[in-house]
């Protein structure tokens, strides 16, 4: 194999292999590079992923008196409602398969 090197910067670059799909990553700049029909792999895996991804989610119907009960038991601590500037923290975003593959740290 010859060795690589980045359009942009001209140093050398790494092969990296995750998930069936070849990607080519500089080791100066970062920047990541794909083989002709990788893109097409890239899409096809985040599909099945996400595919997969919501058939093994659980879901709970059975959350009817929940809120009642945290909010007695707020009441009860005195905690008592939440009031103006009380927000619940941000959520965390779930990472994908994009993530995944591309987290090199």
């Amino acid at each position: 194999m010859t060795d690589l090197k980045c359009p942009k910067c001209i140093a050398p670059m790494r092969v990296i292999e995750r998930n069936g799909v070849t990607i080519e990553r500089c080791t100066e700049c970062g920047g990541i590079f794909l083989d002709r029909g990788e893109l097409e792999r890239l899409s096809q895996a985040e599909h099945a992923y996400i595919r997969s991804a919501a058939k093994s989610r659980e879901w709970d119907d059975d959350d009817d008196d929940d809120d009642a009960y945290y909010r007695e038991l707020r009441r009860q601590s005195g905690g008592g409602e939440r009031g103006y500037g009380q927000q619940h923290p941000p959520k965390k975003k779930r990472r994908g398969f994009l993530d995944d593959l591309f987290d090199f740290g």
